[in-house]
């Protein structure tokens, strides 16, 4: 079941596009990641689904029904921000009930929410100290504490780990997909950090100039790279590009790329023809990656894999 669709979706500043023909289906209690290089609008894309932005093109369809026109407090989406925007003057307790209090919720009910959800991320012992009291990794989880007690139907992150040392961005990656996994609602992370896309996701989509470059498992943008940014841009250490003309053997069998045989899957070029190779090294001698080449003028894809 798709629980949310975006459809040619666009944005625009003045004459600048920063999203371009975005489509998109996600499954509902999917957990997708966008990543890509800061300006490529994927924050952006994330603020239209909260509606603090609007699209100029396209459709955002939640759950079946078109949202592009509700204001925000009636989407019944989460959004957690990269700088926590916690208030420095409520205790945990009154920051975690405070979207459920202006909402009218009866205290009873919310008392048993916040309960629960600071049980769930172990926050009990700190709801009644003040954000300034608290560490880095605390006030991330009150964050996401503050998204979850909302029960809401999206759950979205703006780079929610940015702020943290590398030690509890490992730790509250850990966090967050134990709360997939626990809660199995839809939930869009913002990252530009390919580590956090390849151990969360269930699926990435990379953006690039504000499109997409290639949706899919993170085996598949890591092995079958579909575009030469995908190829650069994802991995540590990234492929390595290189532009170099192509010699075919004899009978055609097999193409000369530098002096090196490539068994030829599928090679649309000509004898002499340059071509960009991306490849890997693998740190085991037996493994193997595909590798994509692409041609520099007509720009199809090609794709070869080392014997």
């Amino acid at each position: 079941m798709v629980a949310l669709s975006l459809q040619r979706l666009g944005k625009r500043f003045a004459q600048n596009t920063i999203l371009n023909d975005i489509n998109l289906d996600i499954a509902s209690g999917e957990f997708i990641v966008l990543v890509g290089p800061s300006g490529c609008g994927k924050s952006t894309l994330l603020r239209i689904l909260a509606g603090l932005e609007h699209a100029d093109d396209g459709q955002v369809i939640l759950n079946g029904r078109s949202i592009n026109r509700l204001p925000p407090r009636e989407r019944n989406i989460a959004l957690v921000f990269q700088d926590y925007a916690l208030y420095p003057h409520k205790t945990v307790y009154d920051n975690l009930a405070f979207g459920l209090s202006i909402r009218g919720t009866p205290k009873a009910e919310i008392a048993e929410k916040v309960t629960a959800v600071a049980e769930m991320l172990q926050l009990t012992p700190l709801l009644q100290r003040k954000p300034a009291a608290l560490s880095g990794g605390q006030r991330q989880r009150v964050a996401i504490g503050r998204a979850l007690v909302r029960e809401a139907q999206l759950f979205l992150f703006d780079e929610p780990l940015s702020n943290l040392d590398a030690k509890l961005r490992t730790e509250m990656r850990m966090e967050i997909k134990r709360l997939h996994q626990r809660l199995g609602k839809t939930m869009v992370y913002v990252t530009h950090d390919q580590v956090e896309a390849m151990t969360l996701a269930d699926r990435i989509a990379v953006i690039n100039h504000g499109r997409i470059e290639q949706l899919g498992t993170p085996a598949q943008i890591y092995q079958t790279p579909a575009t030469l940014f995908v190829a650069g841009f994802m991995g540590a250490p990234p492929m390595n590009l290189l532009r170099l003309p192509v010699q075919w053997s004899v009978d055609q069998a097999h193409a000369y790329i530098a002096g090196q045989v490539i068994a030829v899957q599928h090679l649309a070029a000509q004898q002499g023809q340059s071509l960009t190779l991306a490849y890997a090294q693998n740190i085991s001698p037996s493994a193997t990656r595909q590798i994509t080449t692409q041609q520099m003028t007509t720009q199809p894809t090609i794709t070869a894999q080392t014997p």
